[in-house]
């Protein structure tokens, strides 16, 4: 036998006692577990839930104790420090966090009886962030959005406004977008040239589940047609597939409860989508009409886009020139200044191309 064959035997017979030693203390874990969720079952099953509720706020701080435990002294496994080392077996307690804001929360709302107030609301919210904000210290970001459905899902239950479950439907799937709109150079990135794969699907996910709880009732509000709008966004598989025509009756009927300018604008470069840049750049000139917006940087901005899809490059450079004047954010800033040097660089070649002709 040779070396080389000797050493492949030794490796192997190495990696089968590895297996055969792991794999009993992998059988004793898993019966640990199994009997202490057995016990704990019956624990749970033999008390009276009332107890419970009324202990709810030390099981709350008890969680938030063994939250800050981990993240002093916890053990790291995946690069998270969520664990709590317990011998043969791991304690996780975010997971516990879920069951604990369940039950103070349902207690709260339960006293206070009646339809939620925003400060009711603000409360419990309160009560919630804690162990969310503890979980992605960790950092455990998907279990601590798991943790906020369970506020959600009980204050509508209390009786939470549609509006609101519309606003965290349109918080999370525009905060879905947040690593794609700018690139590593700390530029800003236009929706049409995002990477969608740097979208957040468990937002997007957790969006659409909240848009489709907020649709429930029979108030539609300005928010629940911005969520709308979002959600069309996201659906997309890539920009030619954007739903362009449905947006823009969404955005007639934002219109119609929110008549506002920076709306209207909005509007205006979804029309550029549908129904061309001439009769955008029409809506932008009636826009124009509000003083207060006359030099607002975002509305030169999205004039000298549509006259540089018009091919007026020298127009569409003044605008963007007076959209740097009036912008503050250096990653705009940046940006107006990419289309001014193309807006430039266009006018400079039309006018060698015309000193050709004469």
């Amino acid at each position: 036998m040779s070396l080389s064959t000797m050493a492949a035997a030794r490796q192997k017979l190495m990696n089968d006692s590895a297996t055969h030693s792991t794999a009993p203390r992998l059988y004793i874990s898993q019966l640990y577990a199994l009997g202490l969720g057995t016990i704990a079952l019956v624990v749970m099953l033999s008390v009276d839930y009332r107890s419970l509720a009324d202990r709810s706020h030390l099981i709350l701080i008890a969680v938030v104790g063994l939250l800050v435990y981990v993240m002093l002294f916890g053990a790291v496994r995946g690069g998270a420090r969520r664990w709590i080392p317990l011998g043969v077996f791991n304690l996780q307690p975010s997971e516990f966090a879920r069951i604990a804001v369940a039950l103070v929360l349902a207690k709260y709302f339960n006293d206070r009886r009646g339809r939620p107030t925003l400060a009711d609301l603000a409360i419990a919210g309160g009560l919630t962030l804690v162990p969310v904000l503890l979980i992605m210290r960790q950092p455990d970001l998907g279990t601590a959005i798991t943790v906020i459905p369970v506020y959600l899902a009980i204050a509508y239950v209390a009786g939470l406004p549609m509006r609101i479950l519309a606003i965290v439907a349109l918080i999370a799937l525009q905060a879905a977008r947040f690593p794609a709109r700018v690139s590593e150079a700390g530029d800003l990135v236009l929706l049409e040239d995002q990477d969608r794969a740097l979208w957040d699907r468990r937002l997007i996910a957790l969006g659409f589940r909240h848009f489709d709880l907020s649709m429930s009732g029979s108030e539609v509000s300005e928010f629940h047609v911005q969520a709308a709008i979002a959600a069309t966004y996201a659906r997309a598989e890539d920009p030619a597939s954007v739903a362009w025509p449905i947006i823009l009756e969404l955005y007639d009927q934002l219109l119609q409860l929110n008549a506002s300018p920076v709306v209207a604008l909005n509007r205006a470069v979804v029309v550029s989508k549908v129904l061309g840049p001439e009769e955008a750049l029409r809506i932008v000139g009636t826009i124009e009409r509000d003083r207060l917006l006359r030099h607002y940087h975002l509305l030169l901005a999205v004039k000298g886009r549509l006259l540089q899809e018009l091919g007026r490059s020298a127009d569409a450079a003044v605008c963007f020139r007076g959209a740097l004047q009036a912008a503050r954010c250096e990653p705009e800033r940046r940006f107006l200044e990419r289309r001014l040097k193309e807006c430039e660089a266009s006018s400079t070649a039309a006018g060698s191309q015309i000193g050709r002709v004469l």
